[in-house]
């Protein structure tokens, strides 16, 4: 067994108790709710319904009159009915609130539209919410104060509409003992006041007795207000810690880089000084030289990076599924172990809805201003991070970040826009307008790759200030590569699984546990990402994952099982469905059904130009696809399902994947 000890005889907290765990006391209430940018686990998130968008509306006079039905979970109980419009492609415009007492199966809504839109065509918004009572309490079940323990967690109020005016709200928290109540917090939020508010109680006078902690939350709307004043009052993620003395588990940092290609990083071989700080990671630790996808997309191949499943075994196939309850992800594994647990993301693709959020007691998602490019927020990413971890770094956590930096546009800061000129029969050419574009687009992304780098640069600076670093294990790799062979209409990503789509970086740092300056050759994938942090960090690993530990390849290329393992990846294009499949040396791309296939050599052809298909060779192919066609099967006998089910995006992230094609 991999001894994974680091610090031994300093006292570190870790999580004794998740207060709010089991069932929701509401039925159909959602486990976390978001406020402003950052979904935590929580009491009082209300259950939601959003109705399907309605496009092309007919207006034949105003107000429009418009009718939505409700499902049994509405229907009869006190509602919150939000929505708005908007005439053609213009702004949406909200209309006021509204609240339903025992709403009816069919609910006639008026929007009052302006006469000019009368014969324009017209698209409705609507969401509703069961409304809650004024006073609401949760009392946890006994639990054991350890000494020298405290309870973190936060308070917040989701407001209703676009009102600022939302009803205040008075938090109370006790502790009930044998010997009467005592009060731990009391406070007050006006409602106006957006995002979580965090509270940490010392229960230094409560060691060594047995209490029930008791939440109570109420409202206080304002007489003649009406529903501007309704407020859903939320308690999100208390815990309790306890320090711990002995060998401390160590942090896990994973860092994932979208669209970064492995062979745009220096140390991968890239003839752009683009990474010295990863470079020099990898002197550090070791770097895995074959690291592959397994879908070239952000939703789909993240999905598979936090639960350690292929898309054929975790089933999400884009931002509108969702992970289904009974496959864990990474960060609900650290979270039962005692971990802290937070993420911080961008723009929509990796989303709540879809189960990134589960396990993680704070999730944070910064959200661009455009809803079709994404331009990045590493520099938020990084001080989000950092601030979070500079804050609960008392026990050991697990942080996940991600960026889209490196993704198109590619629009890098002056001061990184460093590669204007590059070379054609040993002569350096200025980049301009005439320049071919490929050449002017790959050029431009290894300057978001050199901005992107400097930010990991920062990471890393800030983990070493906390006396963090050393024992840390640091992983960075990305989601997927880009394609710049334009001439042969290869753009981007997400269409095809060549290689420059599935090549990706992989370094791990962890001084102690993994050895500096290896690198690995054997091809590995990103579903070995969850077996391996988990190894390290000395968790157990669910037997369903299907990637497998990489610190048997810290020793030796030469372990077992390795060199000759299958790995998959596959994309989905309309109507084509193609599957690519690594083994050794040799490469398949196929079609889900079999009845196409071509065999390439990348190590020997990493443009895939030259087919060695065989007859043979594809009959292996198609039992490699077999293989993996079985991985489905799998997944509806352990789910009980042949489907994930349904996300729900927020409002935000709805707009988005509107305007990128995913909602119509």
């Amino acid at each position: 067994m991999l001894h994974v000890g680091c610090g031994r005889g300093r006292s570190v907290a870790v999580v004794q108790h998740l207060l709010f765990g089991g069932d929701p006391p509401v039925p159909g209430s959602p486990p976390a709710c978001a406020l402003a940018d950052e979904t935590r686990p929580a009491r009082g998130c209300p259950p939601l319904a959003i109705m399907p968008i309605e496009k092309r509306v007919p207006v034949d006079a105003t107000p429009l009159e418009h009718h939505v039905s409700l499902s049994a979970t509405y229907a009869g109980h006190d509602c919150i009915v939000e929505r708005k419009y908007r005439i053609a492609e213009s702004s949406w415009v909200p209309v006021p609130p509204l609240i339903v007492r025992a709403a009816p199966a069919d609910i006639a809504l008026s929007f009052p539209v302006p006469e000019d839109a009368v014969g324009r065509p017209l698209t409705l918004w609507v969401q509703v919410r069961l409304a809650v009572p004024d006073e609401q309490t949760y009392t946890t079940g006994p639990v054991a104060v350890p000494r020298d323990a405290f309870l973190r967690g936060g308070i917040g109020v989701d407001r209703i509409g676009e009102s600022d005016a939302s009803a205040p709200v008075d938090f109370r928290l006790v502790a009930r003992t044998a010997r009467g109540e005592v009060v731990l917090l009391e406070r007050q939020l006006d409602g106006a006041r957006p995002g979580w508010n965090d509270f940490r109680v010392d229960l230094a006078t409560l060691a060594g007795e047995t209490v029930r902690f008791v939440f109570t939350s109420r409202a206080r709307p304002v007489p003649g207000a009406g529903v501007d004043q309704f407020s859903f009052p939320l308690w999100g993620s208390p815990e309790v810690l306890a320090p711990v003395k002995g060998a401390r588990r160590p942090n896990v940092v994973l860092v994932s880089l979208d669209t970064l290609r492995g062979d745009h990083v220096g140390a991968y071989g890239c003839d752009l000084p683009t990474t010295p700080v990863l470079d020099h990671l990898a002197t550090e630790g070791t770097l895995f030289e074959r690291a592959m996808t397994t879908y070239p997309s952000t939703t789909v191949a993240h999905m598979s990076m936090l639960t350690g499943l292929y898309p054929a075994g975790h089933g999400v196939t884009g931002p509108l599924t969702a992970l289904h309850p009974t496959i864990p992800t990474l960060a609900e594994l650290f979270y039962a172990q005692g971990y802290a647990t937070a993420a911080v993301t961008e723009d929509g693709m990796i989303s709540p809805g879809s189960g990134f959020a589960r396990g993680f007691a704070q999730y944070r998602e910064f959200k661009g201003e455009s809803e079709v490019k994404t331009f990045g927020h590493v520099a938020e990413v990084v001080d989000a991070g950092l601030a979070w971890i500079t804050d609960h770094h008392d026990a050991p956590f697990f942080v996940f970040l991600h960026t889209y930096q490196v993704h198109g546009p590619y629009t890098p800061p002056p001061e990184f826009d460093l590669f204007k000129t590059y070379r054609v029969d040993g002569q350096e050419r200025t980049i301009g307008p005439d320049t071919p574009e490929e050449i002017r687009e790959r050029y431009a992304y290894a300057g978001e790759v050199r901005y992107t780098d400097s930010e990991i640069g920062r990471l890393v600076d800030g983990l070493a200030r906390l006396g963090e670093a050393d024992r840390t294990v640091l992983v960075v790799t990305a989601d997927h590569g880009e394609s710049f062979r334009y001439r042969d209409g290869l753009l981007g990503h997400g269409w095809t699984v060549y290689e420059d789509v599935l090549r990706i970086p992989l370094i791990v740092r962890a001084p102690g546990l993994v050895p500096a300056g290896r690198r690995v050759r054997p091809p590995v994938s990103l579903v070995d990402i969850v077996p391996t942090v988990l190894e390290l960090a000395g968790v157990p690993v669910p037997a369903s994952v299907e990637g497998r530990s990489l610190v048997p390849l810290f020793r030796t290329d030469d372990a077992p099982g390795f060199a000759d393992r299958p790995l998959f990846a596959e994309v989905r294009i309309r109507d084509t469905h193609l599957i690519a499949v690594r083994q050794g040396s040799r490469k398949w791309i196929m079609e889900a059904d079999g009845h196409a296939g071509r065999v390439y050599e990348p190590d020997r052809d990493p443009t895939e130009q030259h087919d060695l298909a065989t007859p043979e060779s594809l009959a292996e192919g198609r039992a490699h696809l077999a293989r993996y066609d079985g991985l489905r099967d799998q997944l509806a006998r352990r789910v009980g399902v042949s489907r994930p089910g349904a996300a729900t995006p927020d409002e935000r992230t709805t707009d988005k994947l509107k305007a990128l094609g995913y909602v119509h």
